[in-house]
């Protein structure tokens, strides 16, 4: 494998929402590729299909595909998640090119605007990029390189998303 990958976290596919509304019904990662017995097998899947997004289901389904934060947008699963994913909960990565695995010190810009309330429920800023050792230079960063307009770190966490109004709702 010539490219690195990030573990996202652990979330919910669309596919259960189906039920609530049947116009809802699109995969959380689209592509559902052939079973897999590993993490590295599903990464390298990805990356010989050129997606930046991957995640695992039901502890063998590969899925794939170039949207992160569709694939995030059914929510976070807040139970066990086991190494290969759950039925109908994905263990999300994402492709970072060898050669931006490690962050540039070369700044992006952006403005402090202060620390805001979050919600468990309904996170103000919605995609979870990495585990831990985040500062702000390391979070900006990695919202650059997704195109994301807002990012914050809480518990040493880094959050993007792209939409302010719902980044400073809770004030």
């Amino acid at each position: 494998m010539s490219n690195d990958y990030r573990y996202v976290g652990c979330y919910w596919d669309n596919f259960v929402l189906r039920n609530q509304d049947p116009n809802v019904y699109t995969r959380s990662i689209p592509n559902q590729m052939k079973d897999v017995s590993s993490v590295n097998e599903c990464a390298q899947i990805a990356e010989d299909n050129n997606a930046t997004v991957f995640g695992v289901q039901n502890g063998k389904a590969c899925f794939i595909g170039d949207d992160l934060e569709h694939a995030l947008n059914a929510g976070p699963y807040a139970g066990q998640c086991a190494p290969l994913g759950n039925a109908y909960i994905n263990q999300v990565y994402t492709i970072v090119p060898r050669d931006e695995a490690s962050i540039s010190l070369n700044s992006p810009t952006y403005n402090f605007r202060g620390c805001y309330n979050d919600s468990p429920q309904d996170l103000a800023v919605p995609i979870k990029t990495r585990s831990t050792g985040n500062d702000s230079l390391r979070c900006a960063t990695i919202a650059q390189r997704y195109n994301a307009t807002v990012f914050g770190i809480q518990n040493g966490y880094c959050y993007i998303g792209s939409d302010e109004n719902q980044a400073f709702k809770y004030g």
